[in-house]
């Protein structure tokens, strides 16, 4: 909820009482998925464990005292850009059968 209340580019300020109105707070006033990754309270080691967290990282080959936060930013939205977007049905796993 933190991250929330630091989003200022809304013209109203919103305010967030649970988690999930949080969230919606930040998409809806974040300007990019960039600028809400590079936000101060998003650390280098919040970045780190999403991506190992989705098995995007190595986590043994990581140096934290030369990876810059902005590798990081790059690797998670590398790793969105391979994701379906939320909602797509056109993509189906392969093991899963269709009825027509």
């Amino acid at each position: 909820m933190s991250l929330a209340d630091t989003v200022t580019v809304c013209s109203s300020q919103e305010s967030a009482r649970s988690r999930e109105e949080a969230l919606e707070v930040i998409l809806k006033c974040s300007e990019s998925a960039t600028e809400l990754l590079k936000r101060k309270k998003v650390k280098k080691e919040h970045l780190v464990m999403y991506l190992a967290d989705k098995h995007f990282f190595n986590t043994t080959s990581y140096d934290g005292s030369r990876t810059t936060k902005a590798t990081l930013v790059r690797q998670v939205l590398d790793f969105w850009e391979t994701q379906p977007a939320v909602g797509d049905t056109t993509q189906v796993p392969a093991d899963h059968e269709t009825t027509t």
